[in-house]
């Protein structure tokens, strides 16, 4: 998943963090696939990980907007308050990182308060539910074509 290489991916990344939450996780059981710096592509799910969301019935959450929060931490609240008005139901994905990898500009979520209150501002509203177009598992049944998006 997410340019994932090793046999041990699922375990590492996946596996290890739900063992870790326990009884916090999400019933869902939510995950974000690693996509490059937004790129959503054939190399985001190897078939042996993606089985393995499927037996472990992970909700896979993608996104529809990047507005690149750890290039460019002040420039992305304009960014993303563009493209609120572009879609009917915006995904978001920003990022919470503190000080990695190196070199990462880690004030982009000083700007977090901003973007909301002007969103909130313009009309628009958060919700704890992702746009349908960006879950393609949910609870582990496939819920649309994602052989694009596998290896």
């Amino acid at each position: 998943m997410g340019n994932a290489t090793t046999d041990s991916f699922f375990d590492d990344e996946v596996s290890r963090t739900f063992d870790a939450l326990g009884d916090l996780a999400h019933p869902d059981r939510l995950f974000r696939p690693f996509c490059n710096a937004g790129l959503i592509d054939h190399r985001l799910f190897r078939k042996v990980d993606l089985q393995r969301m499927t037996d472990a019935k992970i909700t896979c959450v993608l996104f529809n907007s990047v507005p690149r929060d750890w290039e460019h931490a002040d420039a992305w609240v304009n960014t993303a308050l563009s493209e609120l008005t572009t879609k009917p139901w915006t995904t978001i994905v920003l990022h919470d990182i503190y000080g990695y990898p190196d070199g990462v500009d880690v004030r982009a979520m000083l700007q977090l308060d901003r973007f909301m209150s002007l969103a909130k501002d313009q009309g628009h509203e958060f919700l704890q539910e992702f746009s349908p177009d960006c879950v393609p598992i949910r609870r582990g049944k496939i819920c649309f074509d994602i052989q694009s998006l596998t290896n």
